[in-house]
């Protein structure tokens, strides 16, 4: 799973909010921001199944790691959708209700999660990984390649000790757990593909 904002994700944020990527007249930029716009809703409502993502409020990635994530869509449910994150070499939008999303605040902020009760997110494209044990991995290791993971559906647990039987290895195939041992230890959860599930 990805959801960090790395400075890569930052620079084309920017890039493409000033209209420096666009070429022509204003005009032509505006135009270009409503196709990327366009690309970036459908590609966030491709990680879960219509019933999730057809109400979803859509975001994007903020600009910097302080911004607030611009509202690209507005929705009307408990879910909420990020498209596709530029930085990482695999599809990997996600859909997240709102106790996943309080999961991600405390990862952003470094902070252990205190939720509630156990999150849910869908990632039925499937995502890239930089690493299954450590939370703030950005890149593999120096050697390494990144890691695709099947298209899933993700449980964040309230109390991550619980997911201490389930095993840290997603070659064994089945579940597995991601940052095990740590606070943001999550159950990653193969399934059918996105076009069998939508």
């Amino acid at each position: 799973m990805r959801t960090s904002v790395t400075s890569t994700t930052i620079a084309l944020i920017v890039l493409t909010a000033s209209g420096v990527s666009a070429v022509g007249a204003p005009r032509a930029a505006a135009a270009g921001d409503a196709a990327s716009r366009a690309a970036k809703i459908t590609s966030a409502l491709s990680a879960a199944p219509r019933s999730v993502s057809a109400h979803a409020t859509v975001k994007d990635y903020p600009s910097s790691p302080k911004a607030q994530a611009p509202v690209l869509r507005a929705g009307g449910s408990a879910w909420t959708c990020f498209p596709d994150d530029p930085t990482t070499p695999g599809p990997d939008p996600i859909c997240l209700d709102r106790q996943s999303l309080a999961w991600v605040d405390a990862w952003l902020a470094h902070k252990p999660p205190h939720l509630s009760s156990d999150g849910y997110s869908y990632m039925l494209r499937g995502s890239s990984d930089a690493s299954d044990t450590d939370p703030f991995a950005t890149k593999p290791p120096k050697g390494e390649r990144w890691m695709t993971a099947p298209p899933h559906v993700m449980v964040f647990p309230a109390h991550p000790a619980a997911l201490n039987r389930y095993s840290g290895d997603r070659g064994k195939g089945g579940p597995w757990v991601m940052f095990r041992g740590t606070p943001y230890a999550h159950l990653m959860f193969p399934v059918g593909s996105a076009d069998t599930m939508r």
